[in-house]
Order: C-alpha cells, then sequence, then structure tokens
C-alpha cells in the first residue's frame, strides 16, 4: 500500500474512532446526574445526540457536516453563435482538398482551418457581422490546367514576395451572419 493510501485510512479510522468517543461522550452529557433519565429514549434526543457528535467531529477534523440540502441539477446552456460550414471539392476529378481556410472579417484574418479527410471545414462565430472565406488553392496551380470555379469564388493571386507568387485563393463575398445562423459555403473547384 502506497504512503498516500496508508494515511486516507489512517484518518479515516481516527475520525471514526473519534465520532463513537464523541457519539458516547454525548450521550452522557444527556444523561447527567440531575436529570430524569428514561429507558425509552426517543428519536429526538438520539437525532440530537447524532448531531453533537458530527459537529464536533466536524469541528476538529475540519470535515463539513454532511447536508440534507439537495444538489442543484446542472443545465446546458447553449453558447450563443453563428456557424459556417463548407466542403473544399474538385468536381470534375471527384476528390476532395486537403487545405487551408480562413475566416474574414473587415478585410482581416480572424481564424483559420484545414479542411479534414473529408474537406470539411467548420467556424463558430461570437458575433454578428459580414464574414468571407478565402480557401488555399496554391498547390492546385501545377496539377489543373484552367482552375476555376463556377460557385461564385472567384481566384485571387495574391502576395508576391519579389519572387513570384507566394500564395493563391478562391474567396468568397463578404457574408452577413447572425447569432444563431448556421450557414455551408461550398468551394467546388474545376481543372479542366
Amino acid at each position: 500500500m502506497n504512503t498516500g493510501n496508508k494515511h486516507l485510512l489512517d484518518a479515516w479510522y481516527l475520525r471514526l474512532i473519534l465520532f463513537f468517543v464523541l457519539l458516547v461522550g454525548a450521550n452522557l452529557a444527556c444523561n447527567l446526574p440531575g436529570k430524569e433519565a428514561s429507558e425509552d429514549k426517543g428519536t429526538d434526543e438520539i437525532g440530537a445526540q447524532t448531531l453533537v457528535a458530527q459537529t464536533l467531529a466536524a469541528r476538529i477534523t475540519d470535515t463539513p457536516i454532511p447536508s440534507k440540502t439537495p444538489k442543484p441539477t446542472p443545465t446546458q446552456t447553449e453558447i450563443p453563435g453563428g456557424v459556417i460550414t463548407g466542403r473544399v471539392y474538385l468536381m470534375d476529378k471527384d476528390e476532395v482538398v486537403r487545405t487551408n481556410v480562413l475566416l474574414i472579417q473587415d478585410k482581416k484574418e480572424i481564424d483559420s482551418t484545414r479542411t479534414d479527410e473529408n474537406g470539411n471545414y467548420t467556424f463558430i462565430v461570437e458575433e454578428a457581422g459580414k464574414y468571407s472565406i478565402r480557401v488555399s488553392v496554391m498547390h492546385l496551380i501545377d496539377r489543373c490546367d484552367n482552375l476555376r470555379t463556377l460557385s461564385g469564388w472567384p481566384i485571387v493571386v495574391r502576395n508576391y514576395d519579389g519572387g513570384g507568387v507566394t500564395d493563391t485563393w478562391a474567396s468568397t463575398s463578404p457574408i452577413t451572419i447572425n447569432i444563431g445562423d448556421k450557414i455551408t459555403i461550398d468551394c467546388e473547384l474545376y481543372c479542366d
């Protein structure tokens, strides 16, 4: 037995012995000379003796007295917010695209994620506003003869570093999202 468990067991035995000593002491205190001793003790007297013993034991061992008050039932609260989900997919090749996706608000990146094995992404927005999505498609430029979208996602070449293009994005126009909205924005790409 490890030392921590032994100390817990020793403390438990000490509290048990102390409880019985105090219970006997409380019983004797209730039957002091000059008091009328009754052979048939009522449950009120026994309950009082037990309460006295528990109170004394709790004060000595710093253990709280057990409460008869029922514990409150936990309630589930819904966190307000909007949800944007979507999928990035090469339609003519019938394959998902694993890539980086950015959440943009007021022309600033406020969150980013990577699509999962099914090409899906999810963002949770905490306040109403206009948001847009940007999907990195740089890795598809070499694979596709004519990378394009039909779903209103213009492909934008940005971020020059002097030596050439550092990234290419498919981007949506800003979309208004309200708290509680659940919006799907899929990016359907074509390679032909």
